[in-house]
């Protein structure tokens, strides 16, 4: 079996090296989720990381592979002029992904070096892997998370018969507005949903069924982008025994995250 471990992990730009102290000891738990991550990963020996990315350039709307070699992670748009993250990209599984997919399904392909935070927090974050893994870089959708999860099904083959170890990522948020500490102030549900997410989120049926009942204009609503991502990766896993590990769950500064892992038994 060739998937090792999938993930959803918070893409916070807030956990930027430039961001000031104050809101750096805030999310003291999720640095420290991100490191017992990067040491499952490690345990695991992944050699390649799939990364769903809910803000990734896409040409048209269709789900986007990036064919880059090298992939260079920045932040200006966050003021960050300083830093930056390098990865290997893998060409060769994402072409392959691709080719599988592109006689039944709306898919493109790019050769783009950089990349935004989307991909790129998480980049960052799990930077010290010793074996530096390649990623593969694929994007959502204007689309129901029942063709997104349905897309992640697709990818099962390919994945499962993939001879080197795989991790699967969900980059995103669950919900901004939870509170009122949030940029633009509480939005009513907001809590709500975000609670009721954390609820399920430990049976992957529930958590499924939770995603599939919930309406486009609530996820834009919230800003719910991790329920694309999420969709895709439950896709891919969907035929795998696994366990969950939730190593994350907060709503610091009025957004809810969730850094939350599953593993085959």
């Amino acid at each position: 079996m060739s998937i090792a471990l999938a993930a959803l992990v918070p893409h916070s730009p807030l956990l930027l090296p430039t961001t000031d102290e104050a809101h750096k000891k805030a999310l003291r738990g999720l640095f420290f989720a991100y490191h017992q991550l990067s040491e499952l990963l490690h345990a695991r020996k992944v050699e390649e990381i799939i990364c769903f990315n809910p803000h990734a350039t896409s040409v048209g709307n269709v789900y986007t592979f990036n064919l880059a070699r090298k992939l260079t992670a920045t932040f200006t748009e966050f003021g960050d002029l300083t830093t930056r993250m390098e990865a290997p990209g893998s060409p060769t599984l994402a072409y392959r992904l691709k080719e599988s997919l592109e006689a039944h399904w709306s898919v493109s392909a790019i050769i783009k070096e950089e990349v935004n935070y989307g991909s790129g927090i998480p980049i960052l974050m799990l930077s010290n892997l010793p074996n530096k893994p390649k990623w593969n870089l694929i994007s959502t959708r204007e689309a129901s998370l029942r063709e997104h999860f349905s897309f992640g099904v697709n990818l099962q083959n390919e994945l499962l018969n993939h001879r080197k170890r795989i991790a699967i990522l969900a980059s995103g948020d669950i919900a901004t507005g939870v509170s009122s500490a949030a940029p633009n102030g509480e939005i009513p549900g907001a809590k709500a949903y975000y609670q009721d997410w954390l609820t399920v989120s430990s049976d992957i049926k529930r958590l499924k069924n939770f995603l599939f009942a919930q309406k486009p204009k609530t996820l834009k609503l919230f800003n719910a982008c991790g329920a694309y991502s999420l969709s895709q990766l439950l896709g891919a896993v969907n035929s795998l025994n696994l366990s969950n590990h939730n190593l994350y769950a907060d709503e610091p500064f009025g957004v809810g995250y969730q850094l939350a892992v599953w593993q085959p038994k």
